[in-house]
């Protein structure tokens, strides 16, 4: 199994960017999910694409935090429809692999009606990478607050039910720690993916530590939920997956991915 460690890069100026992939590239830093959290800033693509493509990192893409595939007005639905859209052209354009995406907030549907309408929509995103050619799947992250559409069944299920040629997971770490009230099982989650996405080779996961249950991203040291256990229980699968990429989230990110890729070189 490749452990692949990865950083978080925020796209806000395109000068940032560049400063920061450079910075990765000399610590061997292998991936980098580059930001669109705020917005997509469109007047800066063509220059990214350049200088990812010369720097040569590979990358995943985390689309605006603003998309709700439950909203209850059309309008909202649609738009995210056509954000998610743009970050697959995006996607396509970096060679990216995943765009991540929140989906959604149960709103007033409830979890069995907001599964659904978050299904509806995904499949019209299938076809339009199937229509596309596009070779970039959807990431869907398991969320941490009781109001967000996200658990790990929930996240499971959808892929199953599109399929994985399309849409895969994203397991936050940090929001499955959040959402259980402090109790995290590795290896119980390991199993339910194993189980369910039998044909799912390559993991994608987000990394960060937390205080208090509260979705604030806290450096490595925090200790909550534990990395070292994380990587202890991923080398009992090393002949399930090919490669799990880990992006660090912390808010000291070049740091805390150094000491991640010093906690793995320790328990090779």
């Amino acid at each position: 199994m490749d452990i692949v460690i990865g950083v978080s890069c925020p796209v806000t100026s395109l000068n940032s960017v560049v400063k920061r992939l450079r910075i990765l590239k000399s610590l061997d830093i292998r991936w980098v999910e580059l930001g669109f959290t705020r917005g997509i800033p469109s007047s800066i693509l063509n220059d990214l694409k350049i200088i990812i493509n010369r720097i040569g990192i590979e990358n995943s893409i985390h689309a605006p935090y603003f998309i709700n595939l439950c909203s209850e007005k059309l309008d909202v639905r649609e738009r995210s429809l056509e954000i998610i859209k743009k970050c697959l052209d995006i996607a396509n354009m970096f060679n990216s692999h995943y765009v991540v995406i929140h989906a959604a907030y149960y709103m007033s549907y409830g979890p069995t009606l907001c599964y659904r309408l978050v299904l509806q929509n995904l499949k019209i995103v299938a076809d339009y990478i199937e229509k596309n050619g596009y070779t970039c799947k959807i990431a869907i992250e398991t969320m941490g607050k009781d109001s967000q559409f996200g658990t790990l069944d929930e996240v499971l299920r959808l892929c199953k039910d599109i399929g994985i040629r399309y849409v895969v997971p994203c397991i936050d770490w940090a929001h499955i720690y959040i959402r259980n009230r402090g109790i995290i099982n590795y290896e119980d989650i390991l199993m339910k993916i194993l189980e369910n996405l039998k044909d799912l080779k390559n993991l994608h996961t987000h990394f960060t530590c937390v205080q208090d249950l509260e979705d604030e991203h806290m450096p490595l040291e925090i200790d909550k939920p534990s990395f070292k256990n994380l990587i202890i229980c991923l080398k009992k699968f090393k002949n399930t997956f090919n490669r799990v990429n880990i992006i660090c989230e912390s808010p000291m990110l070049e740091k805390d991915a150094l000491k991640m890729l010093k906690i793995l070189k320790n328990l090779e």
